[in-house]
């Protein structure tokens, strides 16, 4: 079972959890350690524990840390498509690599996002 725990020299909760190969783990939360704050914290900590216990996947994981995000700071967790992200890396190479470069990359990113179908909106 999960627990809290505060380090003298830290002002956050400390998750103190068990793994799914059942070794202790202690993870800070980076909430603030107060009384109002102990559920949230602690809820943190029952998530990490049970995310190792059913050796999620990495998409499992992301949508948890999502959810956790929401709950804890009360905004979204910022994600990206690769198509999105391979946009904004463009974008941001057009002042950094001369034309030929930049084409080259444009190129093979198109190719890429091509490649990877449906998944790219992923």
């Amino acid at each position: 079972m999960a627990s809290l725990w505060k380090h003298p020299q830290s002002r956050f909760w400390v998750a103190c959890y068990t793994d799914g190969n059942g070794r202790q783990r202690k993870a800070s939360t980076k909430i603030p350690a107060s009384e109002k704050n102990r559920a949230r914290a602690l809820r943190m900590a029952d998530e990490l524990e049970a995310a190792h216990k059913r050796r999620m996947t990495a998409s499992q994981i992301v949508t948890l840390c999502g959810n956790l995000v929401k709950d804890i700071t009360g905004e979204d967790m910022q994600t990206a498509t690769v198509r999105g992200y391979v946009a904004e890396y463009l974008k941001r190479k057009e002042g950094e690599v001369s034309k030929g470069t930049l084409a080259a990359y444009l190129q093979v990113t198109r190719e890429f996002v091509e490649w990877l179908g449906p998944a790219a909106d992923g």
